[in-house]
């Protein structure tokens, strides 16, 4: 599910070190090496700069705060949201993509800023990434409610709408839903979350109900407060 993520040096690490902008007002990158229209954007617009320098440094302070799986697992959602918003940029915002660019750099920044870097242990909690997320809730009876919605981060060709049940055992939490036959096992890998959509060995074909065509909320979500999007 990972985006195909150009080579914006404020985003991908391991490869480009963040660039943290010097001044108010200015992006995190270059504008004299601006080339894409998304980066073209961003230079001549100064509120589009500044969400972008605190997208790069929030991104760089998680990268640094974040356990070394958790890190890495926002390091593969970060490049997911460059190459979304930058296949959304290309197909001129507001004729196909559902969000703006300003939009899209104002949610990223405020979603960076919110992730818990050292959530308690369990699943209780919000949990989101670049497509949307979920709130886990446990019940007196001492099992666990999910319920929360994901979308396709382009053009939103998707939509899952999950609200399921089940109980942790052994450091799994198996959530099903009624009437669908797979279920999502979701596991903690350090402070991030992973979620993994099971289907019965028998399965004819791999769908789910609560998703659209194509939809899948496998990946890694981060805990961020209650009622954050």
């Amino acid at each position: 599910m990972i985006g195909r993520g150009l080579a914006v040096a404020c985003l991908l690490p391991a490869v480009f070190a963040p660039m943290i902008a010097q001044a108010a007002g200015k992006p995190s990158f270059d504008c004299r090496k601006a080339s894409t229209e998304v980066e073209k954007a961003i230079c001549a617009d100064a509120t589009l700069s500044k969400a972008d320098a605190e997208i790069a440094i929030a991104y760089d302070r998680l990268r640094k705060a974040l356990d070394p799986r958790a890190a890495a697992a926002l390091a593969a959602d970060q490049r997911w949201f460059v190459g979304a918003r930058d296949d959304a940029g290309a197909s001129k915002e507001g004729v196909g993509a559902f969000r703006t660019l300003k939009e899209r750099l104002m949610e990223r920044a405020r979603f960076l800023k919110g992730i818990r870097t050292k959530p308690e242990d369990g699943f209780v909690g919000s949990w989101h990434n670049n497509t949307g997320g979920f709130d886990i809730e446990a019940r007196p009876d001492g099992s666990l409610i999910v319920s929360g919605d994901t979308v396709e981060p382009v053009m939103g060709r998707w939509v899952c709408e999950i609200n399921a049940s089940g109980r942790e055992a052994g450091g799994v939490f198996e959530a099903r839903q009624e009437g669908d036959a797979s279920f999502l096992k979701l596991t903690r890998e350090g402070a991030s979350l992973k979620v993994e959509t099971v289907f019965p060995d028998d399965a004819s074909e791999h769908r789910v109900e609560y998703c659209g065509q194509n939809g899948s909320m496998d990946g890694s979500y981060f805990q961020v407060p209650s009622g954050s999007k």
